[in-house]
């Protein structure tokens, strides 16, 4: 019975974790264009398996969610030409007025700041520079 008890609690607690492994590790493979590194991917799978957020990660990602986006705040796009849902600019521009600043990139996928960090700050830096400029316009 105590081996029972052991076999039944190694294949539980293990066979989760290489569960978590697989569906996680598959994505940074399968939602990227640029080959990321073993140890990238192995230690986001890592994070995710040791704070134990994967399930609630897979739950929450089940129900679609409206996200209230303030209309009166800047609003800026990078569009990566893998990532899961494109973001066309004309449907951009309608959807949010205050859109100043929209870049289509030529590589990355889903984890952009993984795959190309360079390119992912200065896109950041570049939509920050107009922020900037704007409250100095305003006087504010």
């Amino acid at each position: 019975m105590v081996i029972l008890v052991f076999a039944f609690f190694f294949f539980f607690f293990f066979e989760t974790r290489l569960k978590v492994r697989n569906r996680v590790g598959e994505k940074f493979r399968d939602w990227t264009e640029i080959p990321m590194p073993l140890e990238t991917i192995l230690a986001n799978v890592t994070l995710y398996w040791l704070t134990d957020t994967y399930t609630r990660c897979i739950y929450s990602n089940r129900f679609p969610a409206t996200i209230p986006f303030p209309e009166d705040k800047p609003f800026g796009v990078s569009n990566f030409p893998r990532e899961l849902v494109p973001a066309p600019r004309a449907w951009v521009e309608k959807m949010f007025p205050d859109l100043i600043f929209y870049k289509d990139y030529e590589k990355g996928g889903h984890f952009p700041a993984l795959e190309d960090s360079t390119a992912m700050l200065a896109g950041l830096e570049e939509f920050l520079a107009k922020v900037k400029s704007m409250i100095h316009a305003d006087g504010k």
